[in-house]
């Protein structure tokens, strides 16, 4: 268990400085971006990019997603569409 719930709203990958998601079940904390997954031991989680486990590959159109950002892809997204349009 994450010692502290209210840890998720300023602890940040030591990476990318990006986001991470707490998943509960593996007591890991996610980087989406750098596809690594940070282990919480004894409640506290290990910040050291070394100790983070690699995640596995995503499919190749989430991978566009993960390399930009989601708003970003969101974004880009928008915009080819518009460009589509006759």
């Amino acid at each position: 268990m994450l010692a502290n719930s209210k840890i998720l709203a300023v602890i940040a990958c030591p990476i990318c400085k990006g986001k991470l998601c707490y998943d509960k079940s593996a007591q890991e904390l996610i980087c989406n971006f750098d596809k690594l997954a940070y282990p919480i031991k004894d409640g506290i989680p290990v910040m050291i990019a070394d100790q983070a486990r690699k995640m596995e590959q995503r499919s190749k159109a989430n991978n566009k997603r993960s390399r930009v950002g989601d708003l970003a892809a969101d974004i880009w997204d928008a915009a080819e569409l518009e460009d589509a349009t006759p």
